[in-house]
């Protein structure tokens, strides 16, 4: 049967979000190719990689808003997302809500916002409530059930309503209520599902991954603590970010990283680097013993502070290292 390729990309995304959110083929697509053979008849040949199946999906949007040009962006999304067909034994991170179906998405009358739910990473005991919007995109009015996959030891989800009457053009609320007993020991995903009483179903969905343990920052160096600005500088070594591999690997990157400068005795001077946005590896940076102003720092001891924030909500990792500024 359909799987996912070796080589596609896997989420999660940088803030937890459902990426991909959807999947179409990719390997060995046929396709033309420049010049003719010896024959005279046209070249042909194949492709593999996400810029294909990227294709395939841009081509069924544009489809879909020629069918449906009523709808906006969202409601397309919506569509597309909702009615694709997940694929067997592939994890929601690898392969979002499925395969790409047009001739459901064209026919359906239901659109959800947003098309597929994240939620926050548990570490501990903690209960969530989101808010799925659905809207009635068809002509008639819907009456609806809704359901989903989603009691277990680790997580448990409860939906209310159970039921919708919704009218055509309108919206309906949904509220997702998700409830850990303790720490996730790994992802768990599942779908909710809203079915009119005749007609296409959608599909919702949800992913929630455990809180990676320990701190953002590794050990964090200077090359030399003390030095003269006019004449040297020092070289501030910084492993940022998370990767673990195994049975249940993760990649924990750092959405914004910031090296300020401290007075000994606690005065703040300013931001001396900041970056967004990096995967986990390791990172140099050349403190030269300016101050963020430009103007050389005067002699005395000062601290640099970093501080590496999670993409998730919750503290900065934080690391002090001290410098001295010689005469």
């Amino acid at each position: 049967g359909r799987r996912i390729a070796d080589f596609s990309s896997r989420g999660l995304s940088y803030d937890g979000g459902v990426k991909p959110e959807l999947a179409a083929p990719g390997v060995t697509i046929p396709t033309a190719e420049p010049g003719t053979n010896e024959d005279g008849t046209p070249r042909f040949g194949t492709v593999n990689g996400t810029s294909v199946a990227a294709a395939g999906v841009g081509g069924a949007a544009a489809l879909l808003a020629q069918a449906r040009p009523a709808l906006d962006a969202t409601d397309l999304l919506g569509l597309l997302t909702g009615t694709a067909r997940p694929l067997a034994g592939e994890a929601v991170q690898a392969q979002g809500a499925g395969i790409v179906d047009l001739r459901a998405a064209v026919a359906a009358e239901l659109s959800a916002e947003p098309a597929t739910l994240a939620l926050p990473p548990f570490a501990s005991k903690a209960r969530v409530v989101r808010t799925i919007t659905v809207h009635n995109v068809s002509t008639r009015t819907l009456r609806l059930r809704v359901s989903g996959d989603l009691s277990g030891e680790i997580l448990s989800v409860a939906l209310s309503p159970h039921r919708l009457v919704v009218r055509p053009g309108a919206t309906a609320l949904v509220h997702v209520g998700v409830r850990a007993g303790h720490r996730l020991p790994r992802a768990v995903s599942g779908a909710i599902t809203i079915a009119p009483a005749t007609g296409v179903a959608i599909r919702i969905p949800w992913i929630a991954a455990p809180k990676p343990r320990g701190s953002l920052l590794g050990h964090v160096r200077l090359s030399r603590s003390s030095f003269k600005p006019a004449k040297t500088f020092a070289v501030l070594t910084l492993p940022a970010g998370r990767l673990r591999l195994g049975a249940h690997p993760y990649v924990q990157p750092v959405s914004r990283l910031d090296i300020a400068v401290w007075t000994k005795k606690g005065k703040r001077l300013g931001i001396l680097a900041r970056l967004r946005d990096l995967l986990p590896g390791q990172y140099w940076f050349g403190i030269t013993g300016r101050a963020p102003t430009g103007e050389i720092l005067a002699p005395g001891m000062y601290r640099l502070v970093i501080r590496a924030y999670p993409t998730a909500s919750g503290p900065p990792s934080r690391k002090v290292l001290d410098l001295k500024i010689e005469r």
